[in-house]
């Protein structure tokens, strides 16, 4: 029986065995050769989320600049912070160095 444009076995009509005969094999590409000569590219860096990239720039602004030239209530913040509690202020601020730096290595 015929319905549309396939047959009861799920094939296309007049496109059984298309280009193979019976038998063959697909050899053309072997697994794991996807034909590209110069070898795959490797996964792109992960990116700093628009977040994680605004705290660490407001860190840096914090670290590098005095109080008088903060703008935003989160500069504000993690100038508060830095005065209560240095030790973690530096210890977040590294940790968001290193995300960035392995994003670029």
């Amino acid at each position: 029986m015929v319905t549309g444009r396939h047959t009861e076995g799920g094939q296309r009509r007049g496109y059984a065995n298309c280009g193979r005969s019976e038998g063959s094999k697909r050899t053309q590409f072997k697994a794991g050769n996807n034909a590209n000569p110069h070898g795959r590219k490797g996964k792109p860096p992960p990116v700093l989320s628009d977040e994680v990239q605004e705290e660490l720039e407001a860190m840096r602004h914090v670290v590098s600049n005095a109080a008088s030239s903060d703008w935003t209530y989160q500069q504000a913040a993690y100038r508060r912070w830095l005065n209560e509690d240095v030790a973690a202020f530096f210890k977040r601020l590294t940790s968001l160095q290193i995300k960035k730096a392995r994003r670029w290595s």
